[in-house]
């Protein structure tokens, strides 16, 4: 084969080939060259060497043919190997690659080559990845947390600083609010002939706070009227309009046998000065003194008991509330006088302060009356935390003397002075008002029951008034047609009647201890005993059978009512209160509701 031959075929290769890639056309090139140096070689030996010119020409043609064996079987080589490599590339684009050039498939087989070139060829390569990426991860985690850290701590130390700032800014406002108040009550106090007024007793009850006293003067009285006056507007003294005056109140006065004036803020103890009407401010309450010559003096007041001094927490009224506070104070700097003074501004209710305290009566041991297969206790329960969840739906606070989580075997009849009892539940409540619920019973056979509710022998019966009302309409039920102690329809006061003082010295004969002075006082003690000082509160521990009212001498009461739903005894008064519960409760919750705006509105 001469050169032009060869030549020409490696031409036609060059042509079958032009569908490869270039790196294969490369490759193919190579070879070539190689085979072309081969013979290139092969040709000069053959020139310097005498010998192999001799040899003859089938030895030739011999060589020739092995020559072109040789290529044959190369380019078949780097034919299947760049079928191998195709199939290698996935059958998914099988018919696609049929379509394609081969170049296009070669391209693609080194596209895939260089992939797997890129991934890890050990698995000492990976783990060495995998620990590296480890370690970043930790380092990050690291920094991380050190910067959370500073951040709380920047947070923690910028928010003591507000802290800080904060008292210092609220002691300076106290201190200027003291100043000014000292100043402002000096003021008033400037127009005020002495102190000569003592107040022999003051308290509050449910909403009204009250207070009694008497003077001594050798000049006739006309009237005596209570001031409360604003320390900001001070008294008009020497105008005839006084409408600086935040509040007047006529006094009911009564001659003592020493010539004494006695007065007392008004009759009934729930009567008197309303503090659920009063505005922020602080206020120094003073007695305005009309004699009948037509002159007039103002007089400051003095305590002449030591009754403690009273914080008073407003009903609740769309979410809000007032503090109150009630002392007695000495202005020390200025008039050398004593005086009375009321503090109040806007306050969040506390914790353990309530609006309304409900009793369900009896309890544990104590079943109550029983009769016709139920029991007293086992029925106000659930009326009494029905009642509670209807109050608090119209946004008032309310509390439970009792739950039903009392054991069986506490005897609750003696219990109810203990720290945890429901007297002590209620005076602790920080109530204005307390019902009390329970079922009559009468062992004579009635026909014919009803509603009764019991209100203090002191006190006016509005509030009575108003549940009996209620109960009647919603529970469809009757007013009791009993007449004993009754002061209006449904409503009663009790007070110790003579058969019931005989009984009670008796049994204090009976236990050993000096009887009770019952004279006036209410008979029901859930009544009593809740109202402190205001209704006479007495149980001091003497009767061995019980403990100890440690409210009794209290100049904050709760304003009580106890509510007979009706007769145990008598099965048509049982069954309505069974199968009316819905009725009864609305009935009740609808009065206590009505009974708070009122004295809003007063």
């Amino acid at each position: 084969m001469n050169e032009n031959d060869r030549n020409g075929r490696l031409g036609k290769t060059r042509s079958t080939g032009s569908y490869q890639s270039t790196k294969l056309n490369k490759k193919k090139q190579m070879r070539q060259n190689a085979e072309l140096k081969m013979d290139m070689a092969y040709r000069g030996q053959k020139t310097k060497n005498p010998s192999q010119e001799r040899r003859s020409e089938p030895e030739r043609r011999s060589s020739v043919q092995g020559s072109a064996q040789r290529r044959k079987v190369t380019q078949q080589t780097a034919q299947r190997q760049a079928a191998a490599r195709q199939n290698s590339s996935g059958r998914v684009n099988a018919g696609r690659n049929n379509m394609e050039p081969s170049g296009t498939r070669i391209n693609q087989t080194r596209i895939d080559t260089a992939k797997t070139a890129q991934r890890p060829h050990t698995r000492e390569q990976m783990m060495r990845d995998k620990r590296a990426r480890e370690r970043y991860l930790r380092r990050r985690r690291r920094a991380l947390c050190t910067q959370l850290a500073l951040l709380a701590f920047s947070i923690v130390l910028l928010a003591g600083i507000v802290v800080l700032i904060k008292k210092a800014v609220i002691k300076h406002e106290t201190v200027e609010v003291e100043a000014n108040v000292e100043e402002e009550i000096q003021s008033v106090l400037g127009n005020v002939t002495d102190d000569s007024v003592e107040i022999s007793k003051y308290y509050v009850y449910g909403t009204h706070f009250n207070l009694e006293g008497h003077i001594g003067t050798t000049k006739e009285l006309k009237t005596l009227e209570l001031v409360m006056v604003d320390d900001k507007k001070g008294l008009a003294v020497g105008q005839d309009s006084e409408e600086e005056m935040e509040k007047i109140y006529q006094l009911v006065k009564t001659i003592g046998e020493d010539g004494s004036y006695y007065f007392k803020t008004a009759e009934n103890i729930n009567e008197g000065i309303n503090l659920e009407n009063i505005d922020d401010g602080n206020y120094c309450l003073l007695l305005k003194l009309l004699y009948a010559d037509g002159t007039k003096e103002y007089k400051s007041l003095k305590d002449a008991v030591g009754e403690q001094a009273i914080t008073y927490y407003t009903l609740t009224e769309s979410g809000k509330n007032q503090k109150i506070d009630i002392a007695f104070a000495q202005d020390d700097k200025g008039t050398n006088l004593s005086y009375l003074g009321m503090q109040v501004k806007r306050s969040k209710l506390p914790d353990d302060v309530y609006d309304i305290v409900i009793d369900a009566g009896h309890g544990g041991k104590d079943p109550g009356a029983d009769k016709n297969g139920y029991t007293e206790a086992e029925l106000t329960l659930p009326y009494a935390k029905a009642i509670k969840e209807s109050l608090e739906d119209k946004g008032y606070k309310v509390q439970l003397t009792r739950d039903g989580s009392e054991s069986s075997s506490e005897d609750m009849a003696y219990t109810m002075y203990d720290e945890d009892g429901r007297v002590s539940i209620a005076c602790r409540s920080g109530a204005k008002y307390g019902i009390s619920i329970h079922l009559n019973s009468n062992a004579e056979a009635l026909t014919s029951g009803g509603v009764q509710v019991y209100c203090s022998v002191h006190g006016n019966p509005d509030f009575a008034k108003l549940i009996a009302d209620g109960i009647v309409t919603d529970g469809n039920t009757n007013y009791s047609s009993m007449e004993s102690d009754r002061v209006a329809n449904g409503v009663y006061a009790s007070p110790y009647s003579q058969n019931g003082v005989v009984k009670s010295t008796a049994t204090a004969q009976k236990y050993g201890y000096t009887p009770y002075d019952y004279t006036g006082v209410d008979s029901l003690f859930m009544i009593r005993e809740l109202g402190g000082i205001a209704t006479g509160a007495l149980v001091d521990g003497r009767d061995p059978r019980y403990g100890t009212n440690e409210y009794r001498n209290s100049n904050v009461g709760v304003e009580s009512v106890l509510v007979e739903l009706g007769y145990i005894s008598i099965k048509s008064d049982l069954q309505n209160i069974i199968s009316n519960q819905k009725g009864y409760v609305k009935g009740i919750a609808e009065a206590v509701e009505k009974q708070i705006e009122q004295q809003k509105k007063l």
